[in-house]
Protein backbone atom coordinates (compact mmCIF):
# COMPACT_ATOMS: atom_id res chain seq x y z
CA UNK A 1 0.00 0.00 0.00
CA UNK A 2 1.63 2.65 -1.36
CA UNK A 3 1.03 6.21 1.03
CA UNK A 4 1.12 9.85 0.27
CA UNK A 5 4.49 12.08 0.43
CA UNK A 6 2.63 14.56 2.85
CA UNK A 7 1.64 11.67 4.45
CA UNK A 8 4.79 9.91 5.27
CA UNK A 9 6.31 13.66 5.80
CA UNK A 10 3.72 14.12 8.53
CA UNK A 11 4.22 10.66 10.40
CA UNK A 12 8.19 11.14 10.74
CA UNK A 13 7.54 14.89 11.85
CA UNK A 14 5.08 13.95 14.33
CA UNK A 15 6.73 11.51 15.56
CA UNK A 16 10.22 12.73 15.45
CA UNK A 17 8.92 15.52 17.84
CA UNK A 18 6.69 13.02 20.00
CA UNK A 19 9.83 10.61 20.14
CA UNK A 20 11.95 13.04 21.55
CA UNK A 21 9.85 15.05 24.04
CA UNK A 22 8.69 10.94 25.33
CA UNK A 23 12.85 9.64 25.04
CA UNK A 24 13.77 13.71 27.53
CA UNK A 25 11.24 12.24 30.38
CA UNK A 26 11.64 8.82 29.65
CA UNK A 27 8.08 8.03 28.46
CA UNK A 28 6.66 6.36 25.24
CA UNK A 29 4.85 9.91 24.24
CA UNK A 30 1.81 7.82 23.37
CA UNK A 31 -0.62 9.90 25.29
CA UNK A 32 1.13 12.68 22.56
CA UNK A 33 0.93 10.54 19.79
CA UNK A 34 -2.94 9.04 20.23
CA UNK A 35 -4.28 12.53 18.99
CA UNK A 36 -2.18 12.70 16.10
CA UNK A 37 -3.29 9.16 14.82
CA UNK A 38 -6.98 10.20 15.66
CA UNK A 39 -7.40 13.93 14.53
CA UNK A 40 -4.34 14.44 11.69
CA UNK A 41 -4.59 10.72 10.16
CA UNK A 42 -8.42 10.13 10.70
CA UNK A 43 -7.61 6.26 12.47
CA UNK A 44 -10.71 5.17 14.52
CA UNK A 45 -9.89 5.07 18.17
CA UNK A 46 -9.12 1.28 18.88
CA UNK A 47 -7.30 1.43 15.38
CA UNK A 48 -5.32 4.22 16.85
CA UNK A 49 -4.80 2.43 20.56
CA UNK A 50 -3.44 -0.08 18.50
CA UNK A 51 -0.92 1.56 16.56
CA UNK A 52 0.13 3.58 19.29
CA UNK A 53 0.82 0.65 21.67
CA UNK A 54 3.08 -0.55 18.68
CA UNK A 55 5.07 2.44 18.26
CA UNK A 56 5.20 3.55 21.81
CA UNK A 57 6.93 -0.03 22.25
CA UNK A 58 9.40 1.10 19.56
CA UNK A 59 10.10 4.24 21.17
CA UNK A 60 10.27 2.70 24.75
CA UNK A 61 12.97 0.18 23.67
CA UNK A 62 14.63 3.11 21.70
CA UNK A 63 14.85 6.12 24.65
CA UNK A 64 16.01 2.62 26.91
CA UNK A 65 19.51 2.46 24.80
CA UNK A 66 19.65 5.82 24.55
CA UNK A 67 19.90 6.40 28.10
CA UNK A 68 22.24 4.62 28.82
CA UNK A 69 24.91 7.31 28.60
CA UNK A 70 23.56 8.76 31.42
CA UNK A 71 21.88 5.89 33.48
CA UNK A 72 23.80 2.91 33.06
CA UNK A 73 22.10 -0.80 32.58
CA UNK A 74 23.88 -1.64 35.90
CA UNK A 75 21.98 1.07 37.91
CA UNK A 76 18.86 -0.13 36.51
CA UNK A 77 19.39 -3.84 37.08
CA UNK A 78 20.05 -2.26 40.81
CA UNK A 79 16.69 -1.76 41.33
CA UNK A 80 14.97 -4.62 39.83
CA UNK A 81 12.99 -5.23 42.99
CA UNK A 82 10.64 -1.71 42.27
CA UNK A 83 10.58 -3.03 38.83
CA UNK A 84 9.02 -6.51 39.50
CA UNK A 85 6.99 -4.60 42.33
CA UNK A 86 5.27 -2.92 39.78
CA UNK A 87 5.20 -5.13 36.96
CA UNK A 88 3.02 -7.64 39.91
CA UNK A 89 0.22 -5.36 39.06
CA UNK A 90 0.75 -3.97 35.50
CA UNK A 91 0.64 -6.88 33.76
CA UNK A 92 -2.62 -8.39 35.60
CA UNK A 93 -3.86 -4.72 34.84
CA UNK A 94 -2.68 -4.54 30.99
CA UNK A 95 -4.44 -8.16 30.14
CA UNK A 96 -7.66 -7.26 31.89
CA UNK A 97 -8.18 -3.88 30.61
CA UNK A 98 -7.38 -4.23 26.92
CA UNK A 99 -9.71 -7.38 27.25
CA UNK A 100 -12.61 -5.06 28.42
CA UNK A 101 -11.93 -2.15 25.87
CA UNK A 102 -12.20 -4.47 22.64
CA UNK A 103 -15.98 -5.63 23.98
CA UNK A 104 -16.60 -1.75 24.00
CA UNK A 105 -18.65 0.43 21.54
CA UNK A 106 -16.63 2.76 20.03
CA UNK A 107 -18.72 5.99 21.83
CA UNK A 108 -18.29 4.64 25.08
CA UNK A 109 -14.46 3.89 24.24
CA UNK A 110 -14.07 7.87 22.77
CA UNK A 111 -15.71 8.63 26.09
CA UNK A 112 -13.28 6.93 28.01
CA UNK A 113 -9.99 7.95 26.21
CA UNK A 114 -11.29 11.28 26.71
CA UNK A 115 -11.60 11.42 30.13
CA UNK A 116 -8.07 9.75 30.92
CA UNK A 117 -6.34 12.41 28.77
CA UNK A 118 -7.97 15.03 30.61
CA UNK A 119 -7.09 13.25 33.96
CA UNK A 120 -3.59 12.88 32.73
CA UNK A 121 -3.32 16.53 31.88
CA UNK A 122 -4.22 17.35 35.28
CA UNK A 123 -1.86 14.99 36.79
CA UNK A 124 1.57 15.99 34.94
CA UNK A 125 -0.04 19.75 35.54
CA UNK A 126 0.06 19.25 39.41
CA UNK A 127 3.16 17.36 39.68
CA UNK A 128 5.01 20.27 37.84
CA UNK A 129 3.54 22.36 40.06
CA UNK A 130 4.51 21.07 43.38
CA UNK A 131 7.80 19.32 42.16
CA UNK A 132 6.80 16.06 42.90
CA UNK A 133 9.43 15.09 40.81
CA UNK A 134 12.20 16.67 43.16
CA UNK A 135 11.03 15.35 46.42
CA UNK A 136 13.01 11.46 46.80
CA UNK A 137 11.35 10.81 50.02
CA UNK A 138 9.68 7.02 50.08
CA UNK A 139 5.71 7.20 51.10
CA UNK A 140 6.11 4.72 53.10
CA UNK A 141 8.74 3.60 55.84
CA UNK A 142 7.33 -0.28 56.48
CA UNK A 143 8.46 -2.16 52.92
CA UNK A 144 5.12 -4.84 53.59
CA UNK A 145 3.46 -1.33 52.81
CA UNK A 146 5.30 0.03 50.06
CA UNK A 147 5.29 -3.61 47.92
CA UNK A 148 1.49 -3.89 48.63
CA UNK A 149 1.16 0.33 46.94
CA UNK A 150 3.80 -1.05 44.19
CA UNK A 151 1.21 -3.56 43.01
CA UNK A 152 -1.71 -1.65 43.56
CA UNK A 153 -0.05 1.05 41.95
CA UNK A 154 0.76 -0.97 38.79
CA UNK A 155 -2.48 -2.29 38.62
CA UNK A 156 -3.87 1.31 37.77
CA UNK A 157 -0.82 1.89 35.57
CA UNK A 158 -1.46 -1.07 33.78
CA UNK A 159 -5.34 -0.62 32.86
CA UNK A 160 -4.59 2.83 31.73
CA UNK A 161 -1.55 1.71 29.49
CA UNK A 162 -3.85 -1.13 27.94
CA UNK A 163 -7.14 1.22 27.35
CA UNK A 164 -5.54 4.23 26.42
CA UNK A 165 -2.40 2.92 24.44
CA UNK A 166 0.31 4.40 26.45
CA UNK A 167 3.55 3.14 27.89
CA UNK A 168 2.15 4.51 31.43
CA UNK A 169 5.41 6.78 32.22
CA UNK A 170 2.95 9.70 32.91
CA UNK A 171 2.14 7.69 35.99
CA UNK A 172 4.90 5.86 36.69
CA UNK A 173 7.58 8.10 37.20
CA UNK A 174 5.94 9.97 40.37
CA UNK A 175 4.58 6.65 41.70
CA UNK A 176 8.63 6.07 41.38
CA UNK A 177 9.84 8.95 43.10
CA UNK A 178 6.77 9.68 45.50
CA UNK A 179 6.68 5.60 46.74
CA UNK A 180 10.23 4.75 46.23
CA UNK A 181 12.01 7.73 46.28
CA UNK A 182 14.10 7.24 43.00
CA UNK A 183 15.89 10.62 41.36
CA UNK A 184 13.92 11.53 38.54
CA UNK A 185 16.00 10.27 35.79
CA UNK A 186 16.52 7.24 37.48
CA UNK A 187 13.07 6.57 37.68
CA UNK A 188 12.70 7.81 34.14
CA UNK A 189 14.36 4.68 32.48
CA UNK A 190 12.60 2.33 36.16
CA UNK A 191 9.62 3.70 33.96
CA UNK A 192 10.60 2.21 30.94
CA UNK A 193 11.64 -0.81 31.81
CA UNK A 194 8.43 -1.40 33.47
CA UNK A 195 6.39 -0.30 30.73
CA UNK A 196 7.93 -2.08 27.83
CA UNK A 197 6.51 -6.06 29.34
CA UNK A 198 3.14 -3.70 30.34
CA UNK A 199 2.56 -3.21 26.60
CA UNK A 200 3.51 -5.77 25.27
CA UNK A 201 0.90 -7.93 27.20
CA UNK A 202 -1.94 -4.93 26.63
CA UNK A 203 -0.37 -5.25 22.80
CA UNK A 204 -1.39 -9.18 22.44
CA UNK A 205 -4.14 -8.92 24.58
CA UNK A 206 -5.77 -7.10 21.67
CA UNK A 207 -4.87 -9.83 18.57
CA UNK A 208 -8.39 -11.06 19.10
CA UNK A 209 -9.82 -7.75 18.24
CA UNK A 210 -10.66 -6.76 14.07
CA UNK A 211 -9.14 -3.63 14.34
CA UNK A 212 -5.53 -5.58 15.31
CA UNK A 213 -5.47 -6.29 11.35
CA UNK A 214 -4.58 -1.98 11.18
CA UNK A 215 -0.60 -3.04 11.95
CA UNK A 216 -0.29 -4.91 8.56
CA UNK A 217 -2.54 -2.52 6.72
CA UNK A 218 -0.56 0.39 7.14
CA UNK A 219 2.71 -1.25 7.44
CA UNK A 220 4.52 1.84 5.45
CA UNK A 221 2.83 4.53 7.51
CA UNK A 222 4.04 2.55 10.46
CA UNK A 223 7.32 2.08 9.54
CA UNK A 224 7.84 5.79 8.88
CA UNK A 225 6.68 6.74 12.21
CA UNK A 226 9.10 4.18 13.66
CA UNK A 227 11.70 5.93 11.77
CA UNK A 228 10.73 9.15 13.36
CA UNK A 229 10.24 8.10 16.51
CA UNK A 230 13.67 6.21 16.98
CA UNK A 231 15.46 9.47 15.48
CA UNK A 232 13.42 11.35 18.22
CA UNK A 233 14.23 9.01 21.34
CA UNK A 234 17.99 9.81 20.12
CA UNK A 235 17.80 13.34 20.05
CA UNK A 236 15.48 13.09 23.73
CA UNK A 237 18.38 10.80 25.16
CA UNK A 238 21.49 13.60 24.12
CA UNK A 239 19.02 16.33 25.55
CA UNK A 240 18.45 14.52 28.74
CA UNK A 241 19.18 16.34 31.39
CA UNK A 242 19.60 19.69 30.16
CA UNK A 243 16.15 20.65 30.14
CA UNK A 244 14.60 21.26 33.34
CA UNK A 245 11.90 18.54 33.88
CA UNK A 246 9.72 20.52 35.86
CA UNK A 247 9.68 23.56 33.40
CA UNK A 248 8.92 20.48 30.53
CA UNK A 249 6.16 18.68 32.74
CA UNK A 250 4.18 22.18 32.78
CA UNK A 251 4.24 22.40 29.04
CA UNK A 252 3.16 18.86 28.19
CA UNK A 253 0.39 19.24 30.88
CA UNK A 254 -0.63 22.71 28.64
CA UNK A 255 -0.23 20.30 25.17
CA UNK A 256 -2.30 17.15 26.62
CA UNK A 257 -5.10 19.34 28.14
CA UNK A 258 -5.52 20.63 24.45
CA UNK A 259 -5.31 17.77 22.95
CA UNK A 260 -7.66 16.49 25.67
CA UNK A 261 -10.25 18.76 23.86
CA UNK A 262 -9.77 18.83 20.76
CA UNK A 263 -8.76 14.52 20.11
CA UNK A 264 -12.63 13.97 19.01
CA UNK A 265 -14.12 16.98 18.10
CA UNK A 266 -14.71 15.11 14.80
CA UNK A 267 -16.60 12.30 16.98
CA UNK A 268 -19.47 15.51 17.75
CA UNK A 269 -21.30 14.69 14.59
CA UNK A 270 -22.04 10.67 15.51
CA UNK A 271 -23.14 12.19 18.96
CA UNK A 272 -25.05 14.98 18.46
CA UNK A 273 -28.24 12.50 17.76
CA UNK A 274 -27.70 11.11 21.21
CA UNK A 275 -27.12 15.13 22.62
CA UNK A 276 -30.70 15.72 21.07
CA UNK A 277 -32.22 13.04 22.46
CA UNK A 278 -31.29 14.05 25.89
CA UNK A 279 -32.70 17.46 25.54
CA UNK A 280 -35.54 16.47 24.00
CA UNK A 281 -36.37 13.77 26.95
CA UNK A 282 -35.96 16.83 29.60
CA UNK A 283 -38.28 18.91 27.88
CA UNK A 284 -41.12 16.09 27.72
CA UNK A 285 -40.36 15.71 31.72
CA UNK A 286 -37.88 13.44 31.97
CA UNK A 287 -38.36 13.14 35.64
CA UNK A 288 -41.21 11.58 35.64
CA UNK A 289 -40.17 8.47 34.62
CA UNK A 290 -36.49 8.67 36.04
CA UNK A 291 -37.90 8.62 39.38
CA UNK A 292 -38.59 4.31 39.37
CA UNK A 293 -36.26 2.86 41.76
CA UNK A 294 -34.81 0.76 39.62
CA UNK A 295 -33.75 3.57 37.24
CA UNK A 296 -32.52 6.08 39.59
CA UNK A 297 -29.38 5.49 40.15
CA UNK A 298 -25.72 7.48 40.43
CA UNK A 299 -24.91 5.81 36.93
CA UNK A 300 -28.03 6.95 35.75
CA UNK A 301 -26.18 10.65 35.85
CA UNK A 302 -23.83 10.27 33.55
CA UNK A 303 -26.62 10.56 30.76
CA UNK A 304 -28.83 13.01 31.79
CA UNK A 305 -26.14 15.53 30.24
CA UNK A 306 -24.32 16.02 26.98
CA UNK A 307 -20.95 14.09 27.33
CA UNK A 308 -18.65 17.48 26.81
CA UNK A 309 -20.82 18.95 29.61
CA UNK A 310 -20.27 15.55 31.95
CA UNK A 311 -16.76 15.28 30.93
CA UNK A 312 -15.67 19.30 31.79
CA UNK A 313 -17.73 18.61 35.11
CA UNK A 314 -16.01 15.17 36.22
CA UNK A 315 -12.12 17.15 34.80
CA UNK A 316 -13.14 19.79 37.45
CA UNK A 317 -14.20 17.45 40.24
CA UNK A 318 -10.71 15.27 39.40
CA UNK A 319 -8.37 18.83 39.28
CA UNK A 320 -9.95 19.98 42.73
CA UNK A 321 -9.60 16.24 44.36
CA UNK A 322 -5.99 16.00 43.38
CA UNK A 323 -4.70 19.25 43.98
CA UNK A 324 -6.45 18.90 48.00
CA UNK A 325 -5.00 14.95 48.00
CA UNK A 326 -1.72 16.20 47.18
CA UNK A 327 -1.87 18.41 49.89
CA UNK A 328 -3.01 15.85 52.19
CA UNK A 329 0.42 14.13 51.35
CA UNK A 330 2.46 16.75 52.12
CA UNK A 331 0.97 17.28 55.24
CA UNK A 332 1.13 13.32 56.05
CA UNK A 333 4.78 13.82 55.47
CA UNK A 334 5.07 16.98 57.84
CA UNK A 335 3.20 14.97 60.73
CA UNK A 336 4.72 11.92 60.64
CA UNK A 337 6.01 11.79 64.43
CA UNK A 338 3.01 12.79 65.80
CA UNK A 339 0.17 10.34 67.44
CA UNK A 340 -3.17 11.22 65.86
CA UNK A 341 -4.93 7.85 66.62
CA UNK A 342 -5.02 5.50 69.32
CA UNK A 343 -3.21 2.89 68.01
CA UNK A 344 0.13 5.78 68.33
CA UNK A 345 -0.06 6.37 71.61
CA UNK A 346 3.24 5.18 72.99
CA UNK A 347 5.26 5.30 69.15
CA UNK A 348 4.90 9.09 68.31
CA UNK A 349 4.41 11.77 70.03
CA UNK A 350 1.45 13.45 71.44
CA UNK A 351 1.28 17.24 69.93
CA UNK A 352 -1.36 19.85 70.23
CA UNK A 353 -2.10 21.90 66.88
CA UNK A 354 -3.97 25.60 66.82
CA UNK A 355 -7.21 25.71 64.67
CA UNK A 356 -6.05 27.14 61.95
CA UNK A 357 -3.53 24.12 60.82
CA UNK A 358 -5.52 21.43 61.99
CA UNK A 359 -8.48 22.60 60.10
CA UNK A 360 -6.55 23.44 56.70
CA UNK A 361 -5.34 20.03 57.29
CA UNK A 362 -9.04 18.49 57.52
CA UNK A 363 -10.35 20.93 54.68
CA UNK A 364 -7.59 19.30 52.16
CA UNK A 365 -8.41 15.58 53.86
CA UNK A 366 -12.35 15.93 53.76
CA UNK A 367 -11.94 17.51 49.49
CA UNK A 368 -9.67 14.92 48.81
CA UNK A 369 -11.73 12.26 50.07
CA UNK A 370 -15.33 13.07 49.85
CA UNK A 371 -15.83 15.46 46.45
CA UNK A 372 -15.20 12.28 43.87
CA UNK A 373 -18.01 10.36 45.67
CA UNK A 374 -20.47 13.06 45.07
CA UNK A 375 -19.99 13.16 41.19
CA UNK A 376 -23.27 11.85 40.10
CA UNK A 377 -25.01 13.76 42.68
CA UNK A 378 -23.14 16.91 40.67
CA UNK A 379 -24.30 15.46 37.19
CA UNK A 380 -28.08 15.40 38.07
CA UNK A 381 -28.57 18.65 39.55
CA UNK A 382 -26.66 20.59 36.90
CA UNK A 383 -29.25 18.89 35.00
CA UNK A 384 -31.91 19.37 36.93
CA UNK A 385 -30.64 23.45 37.48
CA UNK A 386 -30.20 23.68 33.44
CA UNK A 387 -34.13 22.58 32.85
CA UNK A 388 -35.10 25.29 35.47
CA UNK A 389 -32.90 27.65 33.13
CA UNK A 390 -30.44 28.27 36.04
CA UNK A 391 -26.33 28.32 35.21
CA UNK A 392 -23.50 26.72 37.09
CA UNK A 393 -23.74 29.10 39.86
CA UNK A 394 -26.38 26.82 41.14
CA UNK A 395 -24.49 23.92 41.24
CA UNK A 396 -21.30 25.11 42.39
CA UNK A 397 -23.64 26.34 45.33
CA UNK A 398 -24.91 22.80 46.27
CA UNK A 399 -21.45 21.69 45.80
CA UNK A 400 -20.30 24.63 48.43
CA UNK A 401 -22.88 23.56 51.07
CA UNK A 402 -21.88 19.88 51.19
CA UNK A 403 -18.27 20.47 51.68
CA UNK A 404 -19.29 23.60 54.37
CA UNK A 405 -20.88 20.76 56.50
CA UNK A 406 -17.38 18.66 55.95
CA UNK A 407 -15.82 21.40 56.35
CA UNK A 408 -17.56 22.65 59.71
CA UNK A 409 -17.52 19.23 61.17
CA UNK A 410 -13.51 19.66 61.62
CA UNK A 411 -14.58 21.88 64.60
CA UNK A 412 -16.07 18.95 66.63
CA UNK A 413 -13.28 16.96 65.00
CA UNK A 414 -9.81 19.59 66.44
CA UNK A 415 -11.71 20.10 69.91
CA UNK A 416 -11.74 16.11 70.30
CA UNK A 417 -8.26 15.90 69.01
CA UNK A 418 -6.68 18.78 71.23
CA UNK A 419 -8.36 16.77 74.68
CA UNK A 420 -6.53 13.72 73.13
CA UNK A 421 -3.39 15.66 72.38
CA UNK A 422 -3.27 16.97 76.34
CA UNK A 423 -3.50 13.49 77.48
CA UNK A 424 -0.10 12.78 78.57
CA UNK A 425 -0.15 8.87 78.86
CA UNK A 426 3.63 8.16 78.70
CA UNK A 427 3.86 4.62 77.72
CA UNK A 428 0.25 2.92 75.85
CA UNK A 429 -1.94 1.81 78.83
CA UNK A 430 -2.67 -1.85 79.14
CA UNK A 431 -6.74 -1.18 77.88
CA UNK A 432 -6.24 0.38 74.92
CA UNK A 433 -5.96 -2.49 72.47
CA UNK A 434 -9.68 -2.68 74.17
CA UNK A 435 -10.75 0.76 73.62
CA UNK A 436 -9.85 0.25 69.88
CA UNK A 437 -11.50 -2.64 68.99
CA UNK A 438 -14.93 -1.57 71.00
CA UNK A 439 -14.58 1.91 68.60
CA UNK A 440 -14.05 -0.65 65.40
CA UNK A 441 -16.50 -3.18 66.64
CA UNK A 442 -18.84 -0.20 67.32
CA UNK A 443 -18.45 0.91 63.51
CA UNK A 444 -18.89 -2.21 61.74
CA UNK A 445 -22.44 -2.68 63.53
CA UNK A 446 -23.58 0.36 62.43
CA UNK A 447 -22.94 -0.33 59.23
CA UNK A 448 -26.05 -3.06 59.51
CA UNK A 449 -28.13 0.24 61.17
CA UNK A 450 -31.59 0.93 59.71
CA UNK A 451 -30.33 4.80 59.79
CA UNK A 452 -27.20 4.27 57.78
CA UNK A 453 -28.75 2.13 54.97
CA UNK A 454 -31.72 4.94 54.96
CA UNK A 455 -28.64 7.67 53.93
CA UNK A 456 -26.67 5.47 52.03
CA UNK A 457 -29.59 4.68 50.01
CA UNK A 458 -30.30 8.56 49.20
CA UNK A 459 -27.01 9.26 48.41
CA UNK A 460 -27.35 6.65 45.60
CA UNK A 461 -30.58 8.15 44.62
CA UNK A 462 -29.57 11.49 43.02
CA UNK A 463 -33.08 12.85 41.38
CA UNK A 464 -34.68 11.25 44.18
CA UNK A 465 -32.96 13.24 46.42
CA UNK A 466 -33.13 16.40 44.46
CA UNK A 467 -36.59 16.66 43.74
CA UNK A 468 -37.47 15.94 47.51
CA UNK A 469 -34.97 18.73 49.00
CA UNK A 470 -33.87 21.14 46.09
CA UNK A 471 -37.41 21.28 44.55
CA UNK A 472 -36.96 25.84 43.85
CA UNK A 473 -35.18 27.75 42.04
CA UNK A 474 -31.61 29.81 43.15
CA UNK A 475 -28.56 29.69 45.16
CA UNK A 476 -29.78 29.77 48.65
CA UNK A 477 -31.62 26.70 47.83
CA UNK A 478 -29.25 24.94 46.39
CA UNK A 479 -26.78 25.91 49.00
CA UNK A 480 -29.18 24.13 51.13
CA UNK A 481 -29.89 20.94 49.35
CA UNK A 482 -25.84 20.63 49.42
CA UNK A 483 -26.29 20.71 53.28
CA UNK A 484 -28.92 18.85 53.93
CA UNK A 485 -26.79 16.14 50.59
CA UNK A 486 -23.77 16.10 53.41
CA UNK A 487 -25.67 15.70 55.99
CA UNK A 488 -26.90 12.05 54.76
CA UNK A 489 -23.39 11.46 53.76
CA UNK A 490 -22.23 12.36 57.83
CA UNK A 491 -25.23 9.47 58.59
CA UNK A 492 -23.43 7.37 56.03
CA UNK A 493 -19.96 7.87 56.79
CA UNK A 494 -19.38 8.73 59.81
CA UNK A 495 -19.34 5.45 61.87
CA UNK A 496 -16.63 4.02 58.95
CA UNK A 497 -14.30 7.71 59.72
CA UNK A 498 -13.97 6.25 63.65
CA UNK A 499 -11.31 4.21 61.80
CA UNK A 500 -9.01 6.85 61.63
CA UNK A 501 -9.65 7.64 65.42
CA UNK A 502 -7.97 3.97 66.13
CA UNK A 503 -5.03 3.95 63.40
CA UNK A 504 -4.62 8.07 63.13
CA UNK A 505 -6.28 10.99 61.50
CA UNK A 506 -3.58 11.28 58.75
CA UNK A 507 -3.07 7.38 58.11
CA UNK A 508 -2.84 7.56 54.30
CA UNK A 509 -3.13 3.95 53.08
CA UNK A 510 -6.29 4.12 55.76
CA UNK A 511 -7.31 7.01 54.32
CA UNK A 512 -7.25 5.54 50.57
CA UNK A 513 -9.07 2.34 51.48
CA UNK A 514 -11.98 4.62 52.95
CA UNK A 515 -12.05 6.66 50.02
CA UNK A 516 -12.46 3.76 48.07
CA UNK A 517 -15.37 1.91 50.40
CA UNK A 518 -17.17 5.68 50.18
CA UNK A 519 -16.90 5.53 46.50
CA UNK A 520 -18.07 2.12 45.86
CA UNK A 521 -20.75 1.93 48.38
CA UNK A 522 -22.58 5.32 47.24
CA UNK A 523 -22.21 5.14 43.30
CA UNK A 524 -22.47 1.08 42.64
CA UNK A 525 -25.46 -1.11 42.67
CA UNK A 526 -23.84 -3.93 45.06
CA UNK A 527 -23.28 -0.71 47.79
CA UNK A 528 -25.27 -2.25 50.35
CA UNK A 529 -23.18 -5.29 50.29
CA UNK A 530 -20.19 -3.62 50.13
CA UNK A 531 -21.43 -1.93 53.11
CA UNK A 532 -22.28 -5.35 54.92
CA UNK A 533 -18.90 -6.78 53.89
CA UNK A 534 -16.81 -3.63 55.24
CA UNK A 535 -18.45 -3.62 58.63
CA UNK A 536 -18.17 -7.31 59.14
CA UNK A 537 -14.43 -6.57 57.90
CA UNK A 538 -14.68 -3.66 60.74
CA UNK A 539 -16.06 -6.35 63.28
CA UNK A 540 -13.26 -9.16 62.97
CA UNK A 541 -10.45 -6.47 62.70
CA UNK A 542 -12.03 -4.87 65.87
CA UNK A 543 -12.06 -8.44 67.96
CA UNK A 544 -8.81 -9.12 66.21
CA UNK A 545 -7.19 -5.74 68.21
CA UNK A 546 -8.66 -6.40 71.41
CA UNK A 547 -7.68 -9.53 71.41
CA UNK A 548 -4.29 -9.50 70.17
CA UNK A 549 -2.59 -6.20 71.09
CA UNK A 550 0.13 -6.05 68.90
CA UNK A 551 -1.94 -5.71 65.70
CA UNK A 552 -3.11 -2.47 66.94
CA UNK A 553 0.41 -1.37 66.47
CA UNK A 554 0.47 -2.88 63.13
CA UNK A 555 -2.19 -1.44 61.32
CA UNK A 556 -1.67 2.18 62.94
CA UNK A 557 2.03 2.81 62.59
Amino acid sequence: MMIRPRRHIDAVGWSAVIGALGGLIGLGGAEFRLPVLVGRFGFPTLEAVILNKALSLVVVFAALLFRLRVIPFDETLAHADIVLNLLAGSLVGAWFAAGHAIRLSASTLNRLVLVLLAMLAVLMFAHGLTGLHSDGRPLFDAPALQIVAGVAAGLVIGVVAAILGVAGGELLIPTLVLLFGADIKLAGSLSLAVSLPTMIVGLMRYRSAASFSVLARERPLLGWMAVGSIAGAGLGGLLLGTVPAQTLTLLLSVILAVSAIKVFRHQARDLRWADEAIVGRAEAGWHDDLMKAEQDTPLLAFDLLPWRVTVVILFSIVAVALVAGLCTIAQAHAMRGMAMGLGQLGYANQAEMGAAAFLTMWIAMMTAMMLPTIAPMVLAHHAVALRRDEGALSTLASVAGYLMVWWAIGIVIWLGYSVFAQWNVGEAPPWLPQLAGAVLVCAGAYQFSRWKQHCADMCRSPLAFLLKHDFRRGVRPAFGAGMMHAAYCVGCCWAAMMVLVVVGLMNLPWMAILFVLFFVEKNWKHGRAVASIAGIVMMVLGAAVAGYSPLLTGISN
